[in-house]
């Protein structure tokens, strides 16, 4: 009883709640407000249907009283007379439009001209093509309706727009010469349907109508490049003439290419001089050595001379006029006639490419051209390539010009190097790096040498850092103070901090000035190594010496004590606040964030690690690449590599970021650990997708070796084909290989391991101890004695 004494009472107080919440009053006065609208509408239809019975049966005067009520007039009515055969018109027009709209097709299309451009081009003329040979139904279309849809299809669909006019002019809609223009504007764009070109002009004359300059020019544009016999193009021609109108630059060269591929040369050459003397070519024209050879009376091919000559000319007009299509085609036929172009034509063509970022046109013309002496252009391409990004069509270019023995200059050789160096792609720039040295260049560049000692030592490839210190040895390159300090964070790689200790004390007696970036090092080596009490010390040497700290060495500092205590973190944190209030300029960065970001996620404090996120957005940063790869790599070890991978390419997108060479590299790592078969497929293809090669060479053989025992050979071998083609490192393919020849022996697939043998003898390399014992055993267990034999001749004479 109770309970539903208390339901009943809270339905009640609920009822009176909403109750609140309701205006009755003013529901009511609208109502009554209505009312007397209608009321004061009745009382002015009544009076004019009086004044119409008093009026004269000849005459109507006024509305019918039922379509009166369907408006709201805020002033007087003005009468109006309207006479019988107005009404009859009107009737008439009325039964007309009922009759358009009868069909489904034409009223879709009518409601959707209302609102034409919020609607997908191949749906609306999906519709259109319903009544398109229908001649009563198209007819029902107004000639404003037509031209709506010819301006909508216009825009991505030229063809759509074509045929829609062509049903105009077939059934004689009443097309204006507006529209006959719009029409043959359109072929030109389509360079297609040259014969209904050719008849809408006929229809357009036939019409009364005069075609204008611009007609003839789209006209004869289309006919040319279709192929249309050169009488008829000629008659055209001279109906121009005959109407003073002249043929512009472009139809001019259209014609010009076609007297030529009918091997018309000399009145080829007279239509060129007439372009040049009407000065529609370009300004300040580079003419071809051959053409200034034969001005000079040097014996040659006349009509050689005047091809090359022309086409020279036609290209440089069409790249100022912004035609690179019809220049790239006219490109590939001077090549045809002349596969070495002069330098400077080859030049304008290829910045004209890469303008327009189009680097497999470059690659292409490159291949095919032979002008020599064009180092200086293989390098603005490579280099555009670098800037862009586009590591696989850099590479590409570069076996192209090591194919054609393109000799590039130190200092072409240099801008490479430290543009790769940049961009973060280290094995790239070691490659470039041996083939300078292979031709004796590079032998007093410190710079560049140090430049690639600081990205060997970024990867850890200690056979490389080695093998550049030999070579700075061997050409007797001093060290300077960048050399010493990239020796120091060496020492924290190989875990010997004594060593670093020794590099200062040398610099301290060699009697070099100990400057900022010494104690920078110092700092960085001991960070790396976790030991906080002698980066602190350094911190304070540096204090001493009257060097000032800058945030980048607190960072440091943080990442030595995160791998200590959170306390030690805390300490350094304040010590930045402190320093601030000092007026010391120690303002954190986005660098700082992260570093106390890992520090904390290490150490699985996630309620800090989420302050410092926050934080971070607060402060007015934004999260970096450094960023996501810290929470990558704290994902991938509390959640496995599946929920980190899913995390990183959801948060990269979501934030817009692009993943840089590093960023690839580090999912390669994750990927080989996971040992996840189509993580690895995926993240190996997209690298080798954007042309990016593995900073750490060691993954290619482990990736062979992983694919080998998941018994994916052809996997495995198109690894290896990729370390052959992109001559990436000798010896990391010679290990590869040892790797593979290893496991086909274990898997008894004795004639893949054999194969391997030939693509050794075929690239001439040099094999090591650990593959002459395995290609030993192999040849030992098929017992063929014969290859045995030359194995241990070319190891004898190794």
């Amino acid at each position: 009883m109770i309970d539903e004494l208390s339901s009943k009472k809270r339905i009640i107080q609920r009822f009176f709640r909403i109750r609140k919440h309701l205006n009755f009053k003013e529901e009511l006065s609208s109502k009554k407000g209505v009312v007397r609208r209608f009321s004061k509408v009745r009382k002015r239809i009544s009076v004019k249907r009086d004044e119409r019975s008093r009026g004269s049966s000849d005459s109507h005067t006024g509305v019918k009283a039922r379509y009166f009520i369907r408006y709201r007039f805020p002033y007087g009515y003005l009468p109006q007379k309207v006479t019988r055969a107005q009404i009859k018109m009107v009737m008439e027009r009325t039964k007309q439009w009922e009759q358009s709209m009868s069909d489904v097709c034409i009223r879709t299309i009518k409601r959707i001209l209302v609102s034409i451009k919020r609607h997908d081009a191949e749906k609306v003329y999906t519709i259109i093509e319903n009544i398109l040979y229908q001649p009563e139904l198209f007819r029902c279309l107004s000639i404003l309706e037509i031209r709506k849809l010819v301006e909508f299809f216009s825009v991505k669909h030229p063809s759509y727009a074509i045929a829609v006019l062509e049903a105009a002019r077939d059934y004689e809609l009443g097309l204006s010469h507006q529209d006959f223009s719009t029409m043959l504007k359109l072929y030109r764009m389509l360079e297609d349907h040259h014969i209904g070109a050719m008849y809408t002009l006929d229809v357009l004359k036939v019409q009364g109508f005069n075609p204008s300059l611009e007609d003839y020019l789209n006209l004869l544009r289309v006919i040319i490049m279709k192929g249309v016999s050169l009488q008829q193009v000629l008659n055209y021609v001279e109906e121009m003439t005959a109407k003073d109108y002249q043929l512009d630059y472009y139809v001019n060269s259209l014609l010009i290419d076609r007297l030529m591929e009918q091997n018309n040369i000399a009145v080829a050459g007279e239509l060129f001089m007439s372009m040049i003397a009407k000065r529609q070519t370009t300004h300040g024209l580079i003419l071809p050595e051959i053409f200034m050879r034969q001005q000079e009376g040097e014996e040659s091919s006349r009509d050689l001379s005047l091809y090359v000559t022309i086409y020279s000319v036609l290209i440089q007009t069409f790249i100022s006029h912004d035609h690179y299509d019809k220049a790239v085609e006219f490109y590939w036929k001077l090549l045809d006639k002349q596969s070495s172009p002069d330098d400077q034509i080859v030049e304008m063509m290829i910045s004209a490419c890469l303008v327009r970022n189009d680097a497999k046109t470059v690659r292409k013309f490159l291949r095919h051209t032979q002008t020599p002496a064009i180092s200086h252009i293989y390098f603005q391409a490579m280099d555009h390539c670098v800037k862009k990004r586009n590591f696989k069509d850099l590479f590409k270019l570069y076996e192209i010009s090591w194919e054609k023995n393109v000799i590039f200059t130190e200092q072409e050789y240099h801008n490479l190097i430290y543009s790769l160096y940049i961009a973060d792609c280290v094995t790239d720039a070691f490659r470039l790096y041996k083939d300078a040295r292979s031709k004796g260049l590079l032998s007093r560049d410190l710079f560049i040498h140090n430049k690639l000692l600081r990205a060997m030592l970024k990867y850890e490839r200690k056979k490389e850092i080695v093998f550049i210190k030999q070579e700075m040895e061997d050409l007797g390159i001093k060290s300077d103070l960048e050399t010493y300090g990239i020796l120091i964070q060496l020492s924290a790689i190989q875990r010997e901090p004594e060593k670093s200790e020794a590099i200062f004390r040398e610099i301290h007696q060699s009697g070099l000035s100990i400057d900022y970036t010494i104690f920078s090092s110092l700092i960085k080596c001991f960070a790396d190594l976790g030991d906080l009490g002698k980066a602190k010390k350094a911190l304070n040497l540096m204090y001493k010496s009257g060097l000032k700290p800058t945030i980048n060495d607190y960072n440091n500092l943080i990442r030595a004590a995160g791998k200590l205590t959170n306390y030690e973190v805390k300490k350094i944190g304040i010590l930045i606040l402190r320093g601030n209030r000092n007026k010391h300029i120690l303002t954190p960065n986005i660098d700082t964030y992260n570093c106390f970001l890992e520090s904390y996620l290490t150490s699985n404090f996630l309620t800090v690690a989420k302050k410092i996120c926050r934080t971070i957005i607060k402060d007015g940063f934004e999260f970096n690449l450094e960023t996501f790869h810290i929470l990558f790599k704290h994902c991938y070890k509390i959640r496995g590599y599946k929920a980190a991978f899913e995390f990183f390419y959801d948060q990269l997108e979501y934030n817009g970021l692009e993943p840089s060479v590093h960023t690839w590299n580090l999912l390669m790592d994750k990927a080989v650990e996971s040992k996840s078969p189509n993580t690895i497929r995926q993240i190996y293809n997209e690298l080798y997708n954007r042309g990016i090669k593995l900073n750490r060479t060691s993954l290619y053989s482990r990736l062979i070796s992983f694919w080998g025992y998941e018994k994916e050979y052809h996997e495995a071998e198109t690894i290896l084909d990729h370390l052959r083609i992109g001559r990436v490192d000798d010896d990391e393919l010679i290990d590869s290989i040892d790797e593979l020849v290893k496991i086909y022996i274990i898997h008894k697939h004795y004639e893949k391991a054999a194969n391997l043998w030939k693509i050794i003898q075929d690239e001439r390399l040099i094999p090591n101890e650990n593959l002459y014992n395995n290609l030993i055993k192999l040849y030992t267990i098929t017992e063929d004695y014969d290859e045995l034999q030359k194995i241990y001749k070319v190891r004898d004479q190794g």
